[in-house]
């Protein structure tokens, strides 16, 4: 069974979405390196636990669009794989596959739902 291991919450006023969290969950965000230049991108580290019903990471970035909504990732084995059964079962992929560079791979696609979500592969060696 595949798990929920990432999400990212696309944001208009980063400094008001950043201390709402902050204040609320008591997460904490850092700047991301590496990143594109163009896109501000933080990282989220909750410190959740299972136990705690928590995620241990996740993401913040500049809303790309009046429509960007959060999205969730999905960990999969295999992301060439799941690209394949996603479109069978009627996903419409969004974004294929990109690396993260000593991290892994993603890809987004919408559901037959029109719900948007993400997959992730664990890679160090993505290039």
């Amino acid at each position: 069974m595949s798990n929920i291991c990432y999400f990212e919450i696309p944001v208009e006023d980063m400094s008001r979405a950043q201390s709402f969290y902050k204040d609320l969950f008591r997460w904490k965000f850092e700047k991301m390196e590496g990143a594109p230049d163009h896109i501000d991108y933080w990282s989220i580290q909750t410190g959740g636990s299972e136990k705690d019903y928590g995620v241990s990471c996740g993401g913040m970035m500049k809303k790309q669009n009046p429509e960007h909504s959060i999205t969730q990732y999905v960990g999969v084995e295999s992301i060439d794989a799941s690209i394949e059964k996603a479109q069978k079962l009627g996903g419409t992929l969004l974004m294929p596959k990109t690396s993260v560079a000593g991290k892994g791979y993603f890809s987004l696609f919408l559901d037959p739902e029109k719900n948007p979500f993400g997959i992730w592969q664990c890679d160090e060696n993505a290039k």
